[in-house]
This record gives structure tokens, C-alpha cells and sequence, in this order.
């Protein structure tokens, strides 16, 4: 009981230092050092909330507003700024703007350091009060519904937000670093284990899908999407991202043809026709075409776009004889398989 009140009393403060935050977010006098001074104070409360009573915190949806009020807000503003300043230092090459620009990326970067420190702290916290339950939960007699199972559900569901946003962070980081090769695979580490998490929900989903749109691997990206909406517990957002996808792809596949890029069909029958080394050599390129316009078929169903329906059977007859070339070459693994197959089950 100690443990709810403190939770409580943490919470009320917590809400007072939100309404300030607004009231200054509001006001004509706006000042950033006051506005990040009220989030850190914000982020203390919830943490003191967090700490003192996780179911309470849960059932207050306390790490979502965690989550917008102390980081994405913060995030939100760095990312606005490095785009103020990318777009002056890069064209111009304008000399201060390039310095502001790599000063705020290094601001960026250290803040999102703090943030992954942060959550990996609670995080560890969550896994040790989890497991402590489990063994009571196991202690105890198997008689009629424990108490602390309705805690667990709780921690489960706060240890998979929690893995998100770090995946998110690490995504972040990655967007806005200064390597030449952004390596995505510690976000997708995080989604995974949120999706390790919470089997039933969507949004892990959700966030990989966006992770495979920057590497321009859409046919994944579509998987995850559907996968995101075909679940226990969708994430719906998804719908909106998979038909900005299907759009951006619609735009691409217009552009590859006015630019004179060879039909598919032609590569196809080149394919079939040459079944020696040189032959297999091509399948890159056709796999690359033919996924495109797969992508395409399933945006004209989800959209049921007129121009697109009188261009669908064509286009079908097409990726159907690249589809006959592409398995006879075995240029298809297992898991791109099953992704379309996942995506023909969806659309």
C-alpha cells in the first residue's frame, strides 16, 4: 500500500509539471531551457511512478507518457533542427551551418545515449521484479487465479514498450549518425525481443517494417505490414505506413519506366532462354524487378485503384512468367517464400 501511495503522490506531481509543460509550450515567451528543465523534472516523477508501483504505472499508461513528454518531444526538436541545418550546409556548403549541424548531431546522439541508459535500467529492473514473481507464482498453489498474475501481464506488456522505445532510440541513432553505412541491426534486436515479448502484439511489426523501407527492401517491409495488421493485437498505424508504401512503390516502378528501363517481361524471356552461367548471373536483377512489381499487384488490390486494375493483368502475366524463371533458377530462399505468400494471404 506504501508502494501506491508513493506511486500516487509521484503521479500527481508528474500531471501538475505536464499542464506547465503545455501552459509553456503555449505561451509567446517560450523558453527552451525552462521547457527542458520541466521534462527532466517529468521524467524523474514517472520514474519515481515506475519504481514505486509498476502495476499502477501500467495500468496509468505511465511509460507512454514517459515516452512523448521526455523523449519524443526532445527527439522531435533535434530532428527539426538537424533538417534546418542539413538543408543550408549541404547545398551551400555554407561553412557555420555545417558546424551547427554537426554540433546538434553530437547533442542528438549523447541524448539519445542517456535515453537507451535510462530504459536500459528500467529494463532491468522490470526483468528482475518479473522473475521474482514468476517463482512466487510458482510457489504458489494452483488454486483459482494468483494476484500477481495480473502483475505479470502488466510487466510483460511494460517490458515490451520498454524494448520498442529502445528500439526506437537506436533506430534514431542510426538516422542521425555520421557513418557511411547505417547498421540497423540493434534496433531490429530490440523489436525482436519486444516481440519475444508480447508474441500477440503488432507493433514490433510495425517498427520493423520501417527498418526494411530504408535499406528499400519493400517486399519485407509489406510482410511486416501485413503482419502487423494480422495479429492478435494489431497495430493499426500500419495500414496507413503499408498504403504509403504501396504509393512511394507505385512512383518508383513509374520512374524505372520512364527512364527506359528494360520490361520484365524481356528479362524474363532472356532468363528462360539462356540456362547456362550467364543466364543465372541476370537473376539479380530480375529478382529486383520482379519484387518490385509484386509489391505493385498487391498495392493495386489493397487500393483497388482503376488506372491500376486496367494495368493488372498484364503486369500479372508478367510477374508470373519472372515468377516460373526466378524458382527454376532457385533464385527464391525459404523466407522471401514464406514473406510472399504471408502478403498474398493479406491482400
Amino acid at each position: 500500500m506504501q508502494g501506491l501511495e508513493a506511486a500516487r503522490g509521484a503521479y500527481e506531481v508528474a500531471q501538475a509539471k505536464e499542464a506547465q509543460l503545455k501552459a509553456l509550450s503555449k505561451s509567446k515567451n517560450f523558453d527552451t531551457a525552462a521547457a527542458y528543465a520541466l521534462q527532466d523534472d517529468i521524467r524523474h516523477c514517472y520514474a519515481d511512478v515506475l519504481a514505486a508501483d509498476p502495476l499502477f504505472a501500467a495500468t496509468n499508461d505511465v511509460e507512454m507518457a514517459l515516452w512523448r513528454s521526455c523523449y519524443y518531444k526532445r527527439i522531435e526538436d533535434f530532428r527539426k533542427r538537424t533538417r534546418k541545418y542539413a538543408n543550408h550546409a549541404v547545398p551551400s556548403g555554407d561553412a557555420l551551418a555545417r558546424e551547427h549541424l554537426h554540433r546538434i548531431c553530437m547533442d542528438f546522439q549523447r541524448f539519445l545515449a542517456d535515453a537507451t541508459a535510462f530504459y536500459a535500467t528500467l529494463l532491468t529492473a522490470y526483468d528482475a521484479e518479473l522473475a521474482h514473481l514468476r517463482q512466487q507464482l510458482q510457489l504458489a498453489p494452483h488454486e483459482g487465479s494468483h494476484p500477481e498474475s495480473a502483475r505479470i501481464d502488466k510487466l510483460s506488456q511494460s517490458i515490451h514498450r520498454c524494448l520498442i522505445f529502445m528500439g526506437d532510440l537506436a533506430r534514431y541513432r542510426e538516422l542521425h549518425s555520421e557513418a557511411q553505412t547505417p547498421d540497423w541491426s540493434h534496433a531490429e534486436q530490440y523489436y525482436q525481443r519486444a516481440l519475444a515479448a508480447m508474441p500477440h502484439g503488432g507493433n514490433p511489426h510495425n517498427q520493423m517494417a520501417v527498418l526494411a523501407t530504408y535499406t528499400d527492401a519493400e517486399c519485407v517491409a509489406v510482410y511486416r505490414y501485413c503482419r502487423s495488421l494480422l495479429i492478435r493485437h494489431p497495430f493499426m498505424t500500419a495500414r496507413e505506413n503499408l498504403a504509403l508504401l504501396f504509393e512511394k512503390n507505385k512512383q518508383k516502378l513509374a520512374e524505372e519506366e520512364a527512364a527506359g528501363a528494360a520490361s520484365g517481361e524481356l528479362r524474363g524471356r532472356t532468363l528462360s532462354n539462356s540456362k547456362g552461367a550467364g543466364g543465372r548471373g541476370n537473376t539479380g536483377a530480375l529478382l529486383k524487378s520482379f519484387l518490385r512489381r509484386f509489391v505493385r499487384l498487391h498495392g493495386i488490390l489493397f487500393s483497388a485503384d482503376p488506372e491500376g486494375l486496367a494495368q493488372f493483368g498484364g503486369m500479372f502475366s508478367a510477374v508470373i512468367c519472372d515468377f516460373r524463371t526466378l524458382l527454376y533458377y532457385s533464385a527464391f530462399g525459404d523466407a522471401l517464400l514464406l514473406k510472399m505468400v504471408v502478403i498474398c494471404t493479406f491482400t
